[in-house]
């Protein structure tokens, strides 16, 4: 799941640092790092999910190349567009998950792993470390699995993990917690870790 890579309209949270034209490059980057990882490896069907439409040329060209489904997400909050799309995914598969596109440091391994335990009937989740979390899979959906949220807060993992046990979806696997991007000093980081991303320190 993500936005379009739209100057302006992405990683906003950069532009003290870099332009709305180089923070939207950032964004499409570490898109395609995503797109690679998960077509590498996983073994299901792709859908990438964009907002606000399925209309940019760019990811519109990485869906053809990497055979992906591209699609708009669901009307709502965050909680409804993940909600919605692993319901219909598990219409057609035993498991299903959604995961963004800023969290760089996933791995193959790492998804891999997620895969083959949701392959086994476990529910699997990936928390970050601001508080939230970068990968929720299931084996089952309910309605109002995602309800009263507290989105871009501290709290979305602890608050999350609670609804999913009121729903009788217990987690019953956890990724290792790892870090998003979101701010500059998680970019440099990033950039000095990961030399695809260097280019955009100079």
């Amino acid at each position: 799941m993500t936005k379009n890579p739209v100057p302006g309209e992405v990683k906003t949270r950069l532009l003290s640092h870099v332009s709305a034209e180089t923070a939207s490059a950032i964004a499409l980057e570490m898109i395609v790092n995503t797109i690679e990882k998960a077509a590498a490896c996983w073994p299901g069907k792709i859908w990438l999910l964009v907002s606000p439409d399925a209309c940019h040329p760019k990811l519109m060209q990485l869906a053809k190349q990497y055979k992906l489904r591209l699609r708009t997400q669901s009307a709502g909050d965050l909680g409804i567009k993940m909600e919605s799309a692993i319901c219909e995914a598990l219409q057609h598969a035993p498991a299903a998950a959604v995961m963004g596109c800023d969290i760089p440091a996933v791995t193959p391994a790492i998804l891999e792993f997620a895969s083959n335990r949701l392959l086994e009937g476990r529910n699997v989740m990936g928390p970050s470390t601001d508080g939230g979390f970068y990968f929720a899979g299931f084996t089952q959906c309910q309605l109002g699995m995602f309800n009263d949220i507290p989105w871009s807060t501290s709290t979305v993992f602890e608050v999350t993990l609670k609804r999913l046990q009121a729903c009788k979806m217990p987690v019953e696997v956890m990724l290792p917690c790892l870090n998003d991007i979101d701010h500059w000093g998680d970019f440099v980081d990033l950039a000095k870790n990961q030399s695809r991303y260097s280019k955009f320190l100079q």
